[in-house]
């Protein structure tokens, strides 16, 4: 789905990195945030 994001997740959570996990859910919450900001000002944009 986001580029093995999960697959990744997955693997170190396994592994119990847990400086790793924090670092790959920050990263999937960045692209959320990122991705509902674009898709806020596509929106925006189409309605005008």
């Amino acid at each position: 789905g986001a580029g093995g994001l999960g697959q990744m997740l997955a693997f170190h959570m396994g592994l119990f990195q847990m400086g790793e996990t924090g670092s790959v859910l920050l990263a999937m919450l960045l692209l959320v945030a990122l991705v509902d900001a674009l898709s806020f000002a596509s929106r925006r944009w189409m309605s005008v």
